[in-house]
């Protein structure tokens, strides 16, 4: 039997920063592991320019 709960769905994170928006699909349990989905590849990768969590906002609709 498939766990109807847990599936994942898809989710539309839309980065505000810089003066630029962009929209990012992903796939997620939830809108805050989808947020964090995101926020963690911005953090940690060195070819954003973003050093802190308040140089850019997120926000998420499911799709």
């Amino acid at each position: 039997m498939i766990k109807i709960f847990n599936k994942r769905k898809d989710y539309l994170v839309t980065i505000i920063g810089n003066n630029n928006i962009e929209l990012v699909e992903v796939k997620a349990k939830n809108k805050k592991e989808a947020i964090n989905m995101v926020a963690d590849v911005l953090m940690k990768c060195n070819i954003f320019p973003f050093i802190s969590r308040n140089d850019f906002y997120l926000s998420c609709k499911r799709k």
